[in-house]
């Protein structure tokens, strides 16, 4: 406190006064705006933190990272998933091996019957050489490539697969039918028979193969 104990100096003792109140002000509210600035920061701080945290909890549940240790129920869960999984790679495993690597019925056929007609006189005079097999006479690649087949098993369970393909040379066309029936581990002709459609001056009907 200020105490002023002339008369002539109250007015220079007044300022005085009220300078040193005013700067006890400044002081007060510079405290209180610290105070407001850490408590903001403080905020800030706290809210990031939360922000984090929720992050952590959304990638967890995103990858599925277990919290704590795996129960029973859980492990017998995750061992049916991977068996399924491995069970799905497996059968498609096996389809692209038997596709790319084991001859089907249909294509033993059709090679055997296309050679064989190659080799015989009779194709080769009417149709010419070099002889080409393929499914049709369509425009469509898909199917002239897909050649037409069938089997069955007869009464004695012996199993047949007949195949209808097209062959063409530079002098003409025809339609081929073959039948091969397993034998053992082999496979004979039933039936191959060659129809020269064209040109329609040659048009002719020629067994290759019949049944031994």
């Amino acid at each position: 406190h200020t105490i002023c104990a002339d008369v002539t100096g109250v007015q220079t003792c007044e300022m005085q006064v009220a300078e040193v109140a005013k700067r006890r002000t400044y002081a007060t509210k510079a405290k209180g705006g610290t105070a407001k600035k850490a408590g903001s920061g403080g905020k800030r701080k706290q809210a990031l933190a939360a922000l984090q945290e929720k992050e952590q909890e959304a990638l967890s549940t995103f990858f599925h990272e277990p919290k704590g240790p795996v129960t029973a129920v859980e492990g017998a869960s995750y061992s049916v998933v991977i068996a399924g999984g491995l069970a799905i790679a497996a059968t498609l495993a096996y389809y692209v091996v038997t596709e790319l690597f084991v001859e089907k019925p249909a294509d033993k056929v059709y090679n055997q019957a296309l050679e064989q007609i190659k080799q015989d006189p009779r194709v080769m005079v009417r149709l010419g050489s070099p002889i080409k097999g393929y499914g049709s006479d369509s425009r469509n690649r898909r199917e002239r490539q897909r050649i037409s087949s069938r089997i069955f098993k007869q009464e004695d369970g012996t199993e047949h697969c007949q195949v209808q393909f097209q062959a063409s040379g530079p002098n003409g066309r025809a339609t081929v039918h073959a039948d091969m029936y397993e034998k053992g581990k082999d496979w004979e002709f039933s039936y191959l028979i060659v129809d020269v459609t064209y040109p329609p001056a040659a048009r002719a009907r020629i067994n290759v193969q019949t049944a031994k």
